[in-house]
């Protein structure tokens, strides 16, 4: 996470709270204990995707934040649609 631009640490620790807040956004497949969450975000000229990987206890009733990774490609935000 120290990899990306501080504003998109701030948006990524925002993303992981509202997880938080509605785990069921996110998707286990089966039985599964792991999900992969991510999310993309535009800054300075730059596409962010950003991967949160969340362990499922069910026993302790958490969700457990395993890793953060992010992939950064050179890319324009989408033009704004037209109504």
């Amino acid at each position: 996470m120290a990899d990306l631009p501080p504003m998109l640490q701030e948006e990524t620790l925002d993303e992981i709270e509202s997880l938080v807040d509605d785990p069921t956004r996110l998707v286990f497949r089966g039985a599964a204990r792991i999900a992969i969450h991510d999310f993309v975000r535009f800054y300075a000229g730059h596409k962010y995707t950003v991967f949160v990987r969340v362990q499922r206890d069910n026993a302790a009733n958490l969700l457990r934040l395993r890793t953060i990774g992010h992939a950064k490609t050179t890319e324009p935000p989408p033009a704004a649609q037209k109504p």
